[in-house]
């Protein structure tokens, strides 16, 4: 959930062009969500004893042990939007260093010259 709290603030803070990192977003917050589930499901699998396990589940309402996946079309309109080269790119990249011809400047020109 920390993630996920994280990434709406940098959403709402950091991010100049909102529409353009809308895809980002949205994977961001629905993998964050994905993982707190299954971290969920895995403590309450941990538990040995059935009783308490029984009564985990009726605490937190998780009733069986899947989670639901991250749909396609999110992931289709992630990558789509990550082969932009805008400002949005700019803003999630501008920590990477890149040193001539490591793997990371190889791939930046290859981005570049497509």
């Amino acid at each position: 959930l920390y993630g996920a709290m994280a990434a709406i603030r940098f959403y709402e803070q950091r991010i100049e062009d909102r529409k353009l990192a809308l895809p980002y977003f949205e994977y961001a917050m629905q993998w964050s969500l994905q993982q707190a589930d299954q971290a969920i499901v895995n403590f309450i699998n941990n538990f040995p004893n059935t009783a308490t396990r029984g009564l985990m589940r009726l605490l937190t309402n998780t009733y069986t042990n899947s989670v639901a996946g991250i749909s396609d079309d999110l992931v289709r309109e992630l990558s789509i939007a990550s082969m932009q080269d805008n400002s949005v790119k700019e803003q999630l990249t501008h920590l990477v260093r890149v040193t001539p011809g490591d793997g990371n400047d190889i791939n930046e020109q290859a981005f570049k010259a497509k």
